[in-house]
């Protein structure tokens, strides 16, 4: 369970100070830095890391979402959307009511999460029903023109390139 980068790190060292030459050393120096410069990786590039144009650091889309329904009118706000959405929202405003907990990972079969991620409009109007819940987020990618929440109570509120904010109407 011994780190890699430490072993590296001590057998180089050994080897260069296990050498008396002075030569030797700095070609054994200059060995090692060719060698981690040729196998190593830049740590910030495009797979660790993605330009953000917010304070919030998290993807524009979301954050319009959000925005909006903290503009909207009224006092009792409760959002529910994909794991990941809902997550993200905490950071922006905490005065929206979740669904989800700080708990990551596949939601189980049934939860609301769950059925938002497999495109269930029946249960999703359902449980908004039970559970007070007046925000739903859906991505676009998931929703079929001819069949989305407008055929369930809910009204198109905002819409963007990632996702759709949908209101439910009074009953």
């Amino acid at each position: 369970m011994f780190p890699i980068s430490f072993s590296i790190a001590f057998m180089l060292t050994y080897m260069v100070f296990s050498t008396n030459e002075k030569s030797r050393r700095i070609l054994l120096i200059m060995i090692s830095c060719l060698l981690i410069v040729v196998s190593g990786d830049w740590v910030y590039n495009s797979e660790n890391f993605q330009k953000v144009n917010n304070y919030y650091k998290i993807e524009d889309e979301l954050l319009d979402i959000v925005n909006y329904v903290s503009n909207d009118e009224g006092d009792y706000k409760k959002l529910v959307g994909p794991a990941d959405f809902e997550i993200y929202t905490r950071q922006i405003d905490g005065t929206i009511n979740l669904e989800i907990g700080r708990v990551w990972g596949e939601p189980p079969e049934g939860n609301i999460i769950y059925n938002i991620n497999n495109i269930n409009y029946n249960e999703i109007k359902e449980y908004s029903v039970e559970t007070n819940t007046n925000y739903v987020v859906l991505e676009n990618i998931n929703i079929k023109p001819e069949d989305n929440l407008s055929n369930y109570n809910f009204k198109e509120i905002y819409k963007n390139n990632k996702y759709t904010l949908y209101k439910l109407n009074q009953l």
